[in-house]
């Protein structure tokens, strides 16, 4: 089940109640923080293949994007797509999608670090496609080109998010 947390809920612990037609289905007590941040993954479930799209920007300011992950068509069977990094003179971007961060206090208070590499994040917030969804755009220095598969970690406001993975040739 997903929901989205209304903006102004405190933090602190609150209830949950699931309603069925006339009828309390389930009732739960959660903790409600500033932020719990998390990156979905390609398969749903947290950990692997990071659900992401590396963004290339060239001088012209044309972009190009390719998707950080391929799925085939059993449940489950998402993987790291192999991502090329743009020659000299382009910019590359990693655009991330999760939840929990959009309340962090200023952007300095996130950090991310790809395959061992520390990298700048450029943009932490709501994703305005989809309520809920939160994005992290980072920037992608040239060298993790050909790293292979690496772990991206992110900490926002001292809380880590789950690891993920994505794949450079």
């Amino acid at each position: 089940m997903n929901f989205v947390l209304p903006s102004e809920t405190a933090p602190g612990p609150a209830p949950i109640n699931v309603i069925n037609g006339s009828r309390l289905a389930y009732l739960a007590v959660t903790k409600v923080s500033l932020v719990a941040p998390a990156f979905f993954s390609a398969n749903a479930n947290g950990s692997g293949a990071a659900a992401a799209f590396l963004v290339t920007v060239g001088p012209d300011g044309r972009r190009r994007s390719q998707p950080a992950f391929s799925c085939g068509i059993q449940p489950g069977s998402c993987t790291p797509n192999e991502i090329e990094l743009p020659a000299s003179g382009n910019e590359a971007r990693l655009e991330l999608y999760g939840t929990g961060l959009r309340n962090v206090t200023e952007i300095r208070a996130i950090s991310a670090v790809i395959g061992g590499v520390p990298v700048p994040v450029l943009y932490a917030g709501a994703q305005q496609q989809y309520p809920g969804m939160d994005q992290v755009v980072v920037s992608v220095p040239p060298e993790l080109k050909g790293r292979g598969e690496v772990d991206i970690l992110l900490l926002v406001d001292g809380q880590p998010a789950n690891s993920v993975r994505v794949t450079f040739r």
